[in-house]
């Protein structure tokens, strides 16, 4: 009985191989953010908003500087040609950690005092010694994550990712009356978690012979990643994370934690698939790149991506404050109006992050260099005019969500016309789902801005959540129909 059972499952389950390490992801992910989602009403309850911003600047700075614990040598290694090559530039990243690691503890014995003043930190001064420590477990964990991807393990990759989440909330709810000390410790924690979790499936790694010329050769041969994908990735993780540091310094630490909430859960559609399809997209686009087909596949990858979001995306702009304060707390209803405008930026984001890795594997990374500091460039701007000139959080969250919005649009155009795509085949599967969305929408505008009993808003929800499931049917349908390595295009009627 078991046995049929378990066939039943299999028959489920798309055989395509992209498809599936996308589910496997997503499984992963889903985990990783239920955790989360279930434990964040909690944590906003017995941690303030300015608990939560001191938590948010300190991550940030270790987000910033994580992106050059390995000078981005990790994305090479799923495309070394064997696993020796894979080994010997796992072991160049580990170097490169252990110099950042030593670079940042001797700024900081310099210049925590100052540092702490500037963002308004003094509550966690003591604790930041740690960030050096947590650069250095990103730096392995990155490592350990890309020799998974190599091996087409995204399975485990994603135990690891809900490991991490376990171990940071379980510290954060025991430790609590710490304050924000257990917010910081909390992260660290749930790093080394999934550190472990990821040890567990690299035993290969460490047994691939080490040979100086070998890595003197890889070094050579990617040198474009740390030229331009490093350069890259700090300046777009200095966008990302400017405007928390930026209205810690410029506001307060409130300011800093109720941005830092709403942009979690307004990110939570692009964690949830955005993520998983941007890591199983790599290894896929790198041999469609060699077989002349990744403008198919970038293609596809879009048409799957642009509809997923749009539900979410209408809920957000219509419900976030009353959803933010219901779920949250009265406190937090504004941060569900900061989500009102980030959800317009985290879509474009969502559709364009699972493919920025063509840059790298197309050999554009100046071009991806020259985006990420334009972002970087338009987030400070916005950011200042807004803090400068209007001396209002939710107006300076709407200029930076704008700018940034046109510019993920405009680099995604760019990057599909590179492959032989048109600007028509990009805005069609747009326009069709934002058109198949109105059903759903407009119940919930009626909800919004009408005065209605119970029964009569109950309805309307129902309504809404039934034109919901009409709209992701096909793409649903479209997927479990998907065999063999070929990502077909979903129905987009």
């Amino acid at each position: 009985m078991l046995y049929k059972l378990r066939q039943r499952v299999g028959r489920l389950v798309p055989r395509n191989t992209f498809v599936r390490g996308v589910l496997a992801m997503v499984g992963g992910t889903v985990g990783t953010q239920a955790i989360m989602i279930a434990a964040s009403p909690i944590l906003t309850r017995i941690y303030t908003p300015e608990m939560f911003g001191l938590a948010a600047v300190f991550v940030g700075f270790t987000a910033i500087f994580g992106t050059l614990a390995t000078w981005r040598y990790e994305l090479a290694i799923p495309q070394a040609e064997n696993d020796q090559a894979a080994g010997n530039l796992a072991l160049l990243c580990f170097a490169l950690s252990l110099c950042l690691f030593v670079t940042t503890s001797l700024a900081l014995l310099f210049f925590k005092v100052e540092l702490a003043a500037l963002f308004n930190l003094d509550a966690i001064a003591d604790l930041l010694w740690l960030i050096p420590v947590y650069v250095l477990t990103i730096g392995i964990s990155q490592i350990l994550t890309y020799w998974h991807y190599r091996k087409k393990q995204f399975s485990a990759v994603a135990k690891a990712a809900v490991s991490r989440n376990a171990g940071m909330v379980v510290l954060q709810l025991i430790f609590y009356p710490f304050g924000a000390a257990a917010l910081v410790t909390g992260q660290f924690f749930g790093q080394l978690v999934s550190i472990g979790t990821l040890l567990c499936g690299s035993a290969k790694l460490f047994r691939q012979k080490k040979d100086v010329a070998v890595i003197k050769a890889n070094a050579r041969r990617f040198r474009k990643y740390p030229i331009f994908s490093t350069w890259s990735g700090l300046t777009g993780g200095a966008a990302q994370q400017a405007p928390t540091l930026m209205f810690a310094a410029l506001f307060s630490p409130v300011q800093a934690g109720l941005y830092s909430l709403a942009f979690r859960m307004v990110s939570l559609p692009g964690a949830l698939v955005g993520s998983a399809v941007a890591n199983v997209f790599l290894p896929h686009a790198a041999d469609a790149y060699r077989e002349g087909k990744l403008g198919d596949l970038l293609l596809k990858v879009h048409s799957i991506l642009v509809p997923i979001a749009i539900p979410a995306v209408v809920v957000l702009v219509l419900l976030s404050p009353a959803l933010f304060a219901f779920v949250f707390g009265s406190e937090w209803r504004e941060a569900g109006s900061y989500a009102q405008w980030l959800a317009v930026m985290l879509y474009a984001n969502f559709i364009f992050g699972p493919v920025s890795t063509s840059f790298g594997i197309m050999n554009k990374q100046d071009a991806g260099l020259l985006l990420y500091v334009s972002l970087l460039v338009a987030s400070l701007t916005s950011i200042w005019i807004g803090a400068t000139f209007f001396q209002d959080t939710l107006a300076t969250i709407a200029l930076y969500s704008i700018a940034n919005a046109m510019l993920y649009f405009l680099a995604l155009i760019w990057l599909h016309l590179q492959v032989g795509s048109t600007v028509v085949a990009l805005l069609k599967p747009l326009a069709c789902s934002f058109l198949r969305a109105i059903p759903m929408a407009l119940p919930l505008l009626l909800v919004v801005n009408l005065t209605l009993p119970l029964w009569s808003v109950s309805i309307l929800v129902a309504i809404s959540i039934f034109f919901t499931f009409l709209y992701y049917l096909p793409l649903l349908k479209q997927l479990r129909q998907s065999k063999g390595d070929n990502l077909q295009e979903p129905v987009l009627p």
